[in-house]
């Protein structure tokens, strides 16, 4: 339940926020935030997360899976606790969304972490990881590694 809240709480000593990490379309090709700022900004008013909207690998200069390694980290960082001297507060709970081609990697992301959350593994031949794709363990600042959390909510469109 992501409803009105300005804090979620605090966590030694930075506030926790909410977290809207949204994948924006554009077929790869660009990033179409325009057309989904006034919906963001109703969803943050209305909840009081944070929305955070990273710029990922566009083609034809980078392939697949550059765009959702990236986001990958992204979302790795910001579910570890990695952000909270840059961003200056804890994330409490994260809604991934996305619109389009975002929907697409968003979609991707959260097949990706249950890959990761159900112990696959990878072939010890494939130093590249499966066709590029990172699968690495997490570890957070702690030094501590661990398994991914899934995103508290998940909101796709086309």
């Amino acid at each position: 339940n992501f409803g009105k809240k300005n804090f979620a709480g605090t966590c030694g000593k930075y506030r926790q926020r909410d977290v809207i990490l949204h994948c924006c379309g554009g077929g790869f090709f660009a990033h179409t935030i325009a057309t989904d700022l006034p919906y963001l900004l109703d969803w943050s008013s209305s909840t009081g997360a944070v929305v955070i909207c990273p710029e990922y690998a566009l083609l034809p200069e980078n392939h697949f899976p550059v765009a959702l390694n990236q986001i990958t980290g992204i979302y790795s960082a910001l579910a570890n606790g990695d952000t909270r001297e840059r961003l200056g507060f804890e994330v409490n709970r994260i809604c991934l969304t996305g619109e389009s081609v975002g929907g697409n990697l968003a979609a991707a992301l959260c097949v990706k972490l249950a890959m990761h959350h159900i112990g696959a593994r990878l072939d010890e031949n494939d130093s590249n990881g499966l066709n590029g794709l990172e699968m690495s363990k997490t570890h957070s600042k702690s030094g501590k590694s661990g398994k991914e959390r899934m995103p508290d909510a998940i909101m796709l469109s086309c």
